[in-house]
This record gives C-alpha cells, sequence and structure tokens, in this order.
C-alpha cells in the first residue's frame, strides 16, 4: 500500500459511490480507512470528510462521509457498536445502504437517511493471509560469515 492516504481515492479516479434512489447499497471490504482534509461540498465551501475505500469485487469504491451533516458516519458508528467493533479496521467488511428520506427542510431536499452493517476482519484469514504474504517475500541470504577458518 502506498504511503499517501489518498491514494486509493485518487486512484479510483475521483468517483465516489453515488447513492441517487432508497435501496442503493455498496458493500465491500474496507481497503483504507482516511480523510480528505480537501473535499468541498456542492456549494464550494470546505467540507472536511471521513473516507473509507471499499474494495467491490476488485474495484475501488471510495465512500464520503462528510462531517457536516454526519448521516453515513453516524450509520458508520451505529453499525460499529452493533458489531462490539471499536474502529473501522482494513480487512473488516462494510455494507451501506440509503435507506430512505429524512423530513425536509422547508425550501431543502429532504435528507438522505442510511444505515450500515460491519463486521471485523476474521483474526484466522488475517493471520493466513499474512503468513502468505511473508511466505511470498523476497529471500534475502544473510551474509556469509568471514570467520569459518
Amino acid at each position: 500500500m502506498s504511503t499517501d492516504p489518498m491514494s486509493s481515492i485518487n486512484s479510483a479516479g475521483g468517483s465516489y459511490a453515488k447513492f441517487g434512489q432508497p435501496g442503493d447499497t455498496v458493500t465491500g471490504t474496507v481497503a483504507e480507512f482516511t480523510f480528505d482534509h480537501n473535499y468541498t461540498s456542492y456549494d464550494g465551501n470546505p467540507n472536511p470528510c471521513t473516507v473509507v475505500v471499499l474494495d467491490v469485487d476488485g474495484e475501488l469504491e471510495p465512500v464520503r462521509m462528510p462531517l457536516d451533516n454526519g448521516r453515513k458516519l453516524y450509520a458508520v458508528k451505529q453499525a460499529l457498536r452493533t458489531a462490539n467493533a471499536e474502529r473501522v479496521e482494513v480487512g473488516g467488511t462494510l455494507a451501506l445502504r440509503y435507506s430512505h428520506d429524512g423530513d425536509a427542510q422547508r425550501g431543502q431536499n429532504p435528507p438522505k437517511m442510511f444505515t450500515a452493517q460491519y463486521a471485523a476482519p476474521n483474526p484466522t484469514v488475517a493471520a493466513a493471509n499474512d503468513a502468505v504474504n511473508a511466505a511470498e517475500a523476497p529471500f534475502t541470504a544473510p551474509a556469509a560469515p568471514t570467520d569459518l577458518f
């Protein structure tokens, strides 16, 4: 993984998960969990947001969770509580669904409301993956001893 925390987001071509209609859902394995300080909202104002990058069938699907309204973030926090998890972890599974429209404020569109489910990474699978990755690491031979004779 790159040392740039926004590398997965940038490599996804700047596209983010879209939730156009109630029922729209994105589910995937958490590939990255980061913070985007440079995001601006539709009106051009700065709007920092948390970003979860999901691996959905081999494609990176970033999900923005702006801090100004917190509806997606709130849903994820509720899912963490339900799963007895302290935080979103790489390797976990996250599903985020646009569940319904909230009550509209006068002159505004109704807010999108979300539900989420989270499952922490399986430690047995993670350990097996670490073992495979270690086995695939390039072999470096130790230096030959020079004082044998």
